[in-house]
């Protein structure tokens, strides 16, 4: 069984749903390569020193390599991990076309923007209004450094998105996780339950607006940085109280739904 990376409550309402937190990539999906001293074939830190003489690595001795067991590595220069791939390292190869919202979300990793150079405005344009007519998504093949990459382009306002797509083998599959049924009626639960917790979701609906959310984190690490250098020591921190959680399990989840959706109504008048 996979190790559990946090343990927390959806807060749906007043109910709350206890979830144990799985990363969902498994991080054996990709060949892992080490930086090696070629000189000695021996690990190299990120400090680019040798882990055997403690000495500074010179750029040009460093290797990469596959450690394949009991400290025995294939040797790989960078000539060889470019050459893999000799025609695709510098274009985006759409392969085809396909409906955004036939993407899972699981699949997105990371986002670039695309520029594009002067004489390259007008193709860039038609292309994006193109995409956008036809509410598609190109499906691409890119190697960026050495590595090749599954990617999604995508219309976003005036820009073209590169988006950085998971390949299947890289999730971790479902049946690895204890999950219910999708048959309700085995789990028992009633039609009324699941019509509240509709109404619920209903009235909880708006229009995704990404500006209403912030990273409060963030911007209370710099306020108490701000506040550390003006007293020249720790501010007296606030405490904040814990939210107690209860478990869905145990609490009569209808009465709560019924509260939940109360309280939206009263909230709206």
């Amino acid at each position: 069984m996979a190790q559990g990376i946090w343990k927390g409550d959806i807060n749906f309402g007043l109910v709350y749903i206890p979830v144990t937190l799985y990363a969902a990539q498994s991080p054996k999906a990709n060949v892992k390569l080490v930086l090696l001293d070629k000189r000695d074939l021996s690990r190299v830190g990120y400090d680019r020193v040798n882990k055997t003489t403690g000495k500074k690595v010179p750029l040009d001795q460093l290797v990469e390599g596959y450690e394949n067991k009991d400290e025995n590595y294939a040797v790989l220069t960078r000539e060889e991990l470019k050459n893999i791939h000799p025609t695709a390292t510098q274009s985006i190869d759409i392969l085809e076309f396909v409906d955004l919202d036939a993407i899972h979300p699981e699949y997105f990793e990371t986002p670039y923007y695309l520029e594009p150079i002067k004489k390259g405005q007008r193709a860039y344009a038609l292309l994006r209004e193109a995409l956008r007519a036809s509410q598609k998504v190109g499906i691409a093949k890119v190697v960026i450094r050495t590595r090749e990459y599954l990617a999604a382009l995508m219309v976003e306002d005036k820009a073209i998105m590169l988006q950085l797509l998971r390949f299947p083998e890289e999730l971790v599959p479902q049946d690895k996780f204890d999950l219910p049924e999708l048959k309700l009626e085995k789990l028992g639960i009633k039609k009324q339950e699941l019509s509240i917790a509709e109404e619920l979701i209903k009235r909880m609906s708006a229009k995704w607006d990404p500006k209403k959310y912030h990273d409060d984190y963030e911007k209370d690490l710099m306020a108490y940085i701000r506040e550390k250098i003006k007293l020249g020591k720790a501010p007296k921190g606030r405490r904040v109280s814990a939210k107690s959680t209860q478990s869905a399990q145990v609490v009569d989840i209808m009465d709560l739904l019924k509260k939940s959706v109360e309280k939206k109504k009263k909230k709206a008048r």
